[in-house]
């Protein structure tokens, strides 16, 4: 990308969409400010934080920002999502049973005003042009889709996976907000040994993603593949590393994070 196409981007007076700032600043430095009108994919493989990640954002928008948003999540329930968010807010790795009964009635009550007025949150994969329809009626200033494959359904092709991404894609235009999405990344980053850092080609069918995603990130916790220290010597037990391999403004880079036991995420610098 060029230095005119980059500044028609950054310079477009016809863009009226608000960003949505993370809430971390190194974050929203290499993104450009924060998140606009586009389909953003959170990668990585299984236990490496993506749907902790996308909690983390949403409650950064809704919580904090009081953003109104919608977020899919169709591994969940009302109740697991109701201890992870209170578990994130108190940032307590303490097991509910042993919370003090005012906070875990503040923590409750906080979440449940959290839902009924900011977040509206669905555990059902329906149909997307319904999630579309909800999230359009809800005024929503962004999607969260948790678990991207469940909405293949059983057509899981090629074919289909262009269509669905393309619709988030236009969605994401028309709606002038940000569409996350969360996909499993396939085995090939165990089977290419080292460290097993994540990379574009780890995505099923990569070069279909890339020409629909405006944002990729990849998450990567080497503590998962049992890599206790990183090269300085220091313990990666709470290490989170985000990768951004796709921008399309042309901007990216890793950052490393700190992930809590409770699920909190924050900026290690």
């Amino acid at each position: 990308m060029n230095f005119d196409q980059i500044f028609n981007d950054l310079f477009d007076n016809s863009q009226t969409t608000p960003l949505l700032s993370t809430g971390w600043q190194s974050l929203d430095k290499l993104i450009g400010g924060g998140f606009s009108n586009e389909l953003v994919v959170i990668g990585g493989r299984s236990l490496h934080g993506k749907s902790t990640f996308l909690l983390n954002l949403a409650l950064q928008f809704s919580y904090f920002q009081q953003y109104k948003g919608m977020m899919v999540t169709p591994m969940s329930n009302l109740p697991s999502f109701v201890k992870h968010t209170a578990a994130i807010l108190q940032d307590s790795e303490k097991d509910f049973e042993d919370w003090e009964e005012e906070i875990l009635l503040d923590s409750i009550s906080d979440v449940k005003s959290l839902l009924r007025n900011r977040l509206k949150l669905e555990f059902n994969s329906q149909n997307i042009e319904e999630i579309f329809t909800t999230a359009t009626e809800w005024n929503a200033s962004y999607l969260i889709l948790d678990d991207f494959f469940h909405y293949m359904g059983f057509y899981y092709s090629p074919t289909a996976y262009q269509e669905l991404l393309l619709k988030l894609h236009n969605f994401a235009q028309e709606a002038k907000i940000p569409v996350f999405i969360s996909l499993l990344n396939l085995a090939t980053a165990e089977r290419r040994g080292g460290d097993r850092r994540p990379e574009i080609m780890d995505f099923y069918r990569s070069d279909i993603l890339c020409q629909n995603a405006h944002k990729i990130f990849q998450l990567y916790r080497p503590i998962v593949y049992g890599i206790t220290e990183d090269e300085n010597g220091c313990s990666t037990e709470n290490k989170l590393g985000i990768n951004l391999l796709k921008n399309s403004l042309g901007k990216s880079g890793t950052l490393g994070f700190r992930i809590h036991n409770s699920g909190k995420i924050e900026g290690r610098f």
